[in-house]
């Protein structure tokens, strides 16, 4: 079995450096006694799977013991998460906040039209 590992990063972020900072991370949990009885190989880099506007996608896997997959896998994210908060790689995010600015209206051209009426 292995632990899926699905990295989308920013479009901007340098993907070898993401692979590097992927790399240590598998590296460190295999050295950690607690992950290391869990992971049997070393990460396999897939490549890029996808690339889109706000993001590319890396794929690979960590070859894990049965029982090692679920957990392996949610202590990657979680150290991924971390390590990239560290260094600065900004994750990918779809969706977009677009902020826009709007002139200050003129006093006149907020008063209500008036018209003269002949009386």
């Amino acid at each position: 079995l292995v632990a899926a590992v699905v990295v989308t990063v920013a479009y901007q972020e340098d993907i070898d450096r993401v692979v590097e900072t992927v790399r240590a991370i598998v590296a460190g949990m295999r050295a950690d006694e607690e992950f290391a009885p869990r992971i049997i190989d070393d990460f396999a880099l897939w490549g890029v799977d996808a690339v889109h506007p706000w993001g590319v996608t890396i794929l690979g896997q960590i070859p894990c013991v049965d029982t090692g997959r679920w957990p392996v896998q949610r202590e990657f994210n979680r150290r991924m998460k971390l390590r990239f908060q560290e260094h600065g790689i900004e994750i990918a995010s779809p969706a977009h906040t677009v902020f826009l600015q709007i002139p200050a209206l003129q006093a006149e051209d907020t008063a209500p039209e008036r018209k003269r009426v002949a009386g």
